[in-house]
């Protein structure tokens, strides 16, 4: 029986180079969007209530439609002090609220000027995501009731 032939070495050598190339493009490539998700999506759901967790840099995100005039309240529990959020005007460029400055509460509650779809983010401060520590938090998200005076 004759021994298998031998693959060229140019075809062998092309070969191993576009594997490592399309390799390298593979690992390159960016990471894909986190995903964003909608809350009070019903135009009847006034109230959402929901668990979740950080870990690390991660970011949980939201994104909470609102009418204009209307109210909204954001209440951001979590057993570790170093879970905060942040609240972005529809289009993200401005920061209407952030829980992580030190006179600021974890607790948002407004009447909104424009209408649209409010980017709520949940996250870790950075020493605490450095350390790469997990939170369980709760967030609960109101629209449309009163404004509540936040103490």
């Amino acid at each position: 029986m004759l021994p298998a032939p031998r693959p060229e070495p140019r075809r062998w050598r092309a070969g191993a180079v576009l594997a490592l190339a399309l390799g390298l493009v593979a690992a390159e490539a960016p990471p894909p969007a986190p995903r964003a998700y909608l809350l009070l999506s019903a135009p009847s759901q006034q109230r959402e209530i929901l668990k979740g967790a950080v870990r690390g840099s991660a970011v949980a995100r939201y994104v909470v439609v609102a009418d204009p005039g209307k109210a909204l309240d954001v209440r951001l529990t979590a057993a570790n002090p170093d879970v905060y959020f942040t609240l972005r005007t529809p289009g993200g460029s401005v920061l209407l609220y952030d829980s992580s400055d030190p006179d600021a509460r974890q607790r948002f509650s407004r009447r909104l000027a424009p209408g649209g779809r409010y980017r709520l983010e949940v996250r870790l401060a950075d020493a605490a995501a450095r350390r790469n520590t997990t939170a369980p938090y709760t967030l609960s998200v109101a629209r449309g009731g009163k404004v509540t005076e936040v103490r």
